[in-house]
């Protein structure tokens, strides 16, 4: 790569997206329910995803998951920046269902955009909670299967669907 004057290589440009990831994951907290969430569906045999629009370096965001200690709780993690098509398109859902393992009909997607997370989802057969924990998108009545205000609700409200 040849930019303003100077040449680098492949590796150079991937250190450098690395350099400057890591510093931006310093400013990158976890939720402090998240783990415990994550853990309880874990008990409960649920296979746990992520299915991500983050505009950046694909290897950073994985690397990113391992950082915030997230990584052993997600069975897949799924990236735009990995197979080039973003929320809501359908493209996404369905290697995002590949990599878990799981059937579109007995997938939840649990997400904080309502055009996004919620129809995209719907468009390709999973169902759809709206999560308003970090964003208050706004929701018409009967876009959403369900909404959250919090995701340490999430297990509950499967536990008592299921149960």
């Amino acid at each position: 790569l040849r930019r303003a004057g100077c040449t680098l290589s492949a590796d150079d440009v991937e250190t450098i997206l690395d350099a400057e990831q890591r510093a931006w994951w310093n400013g990158v907290v976890v939720a402090p329910d998240t783990i415990a969430t994550l853990l309880r569906l874990q008990s409960m045999n649920i296979r746990v995803g992520i299915c991500s629009n983050a505009p950046y370096h694909a290897p950073s965001l994985h690397s990113q998951l391992k950082h915030l200690g997230l990584a052993t709780y997600l069975d897949s993690a799924t990236f735009s920046a990995d197979i080039g098509w973003r929320k809501p398109s359908s493209h996404i859902f369905t290697s995002a269902l590949n990599s878990l393992g799981t059937a579109a009909a007995e997938t939840v997607m649990v997400g904080d955009r309502v055009r996004e997370d919620v129809t995209g989802a719907h468009l390709s057969g999973l169902r759809a909670i709206l999560l308003r924990e970090h964003h208050r998108d706004a929701a018409g009545p009967g876009d959403a299967d369900l909404v959250l205000e919090k995701l340490a609700d999430l297990p509950e409200v499967i536990a008592a669907r299921s149960g």
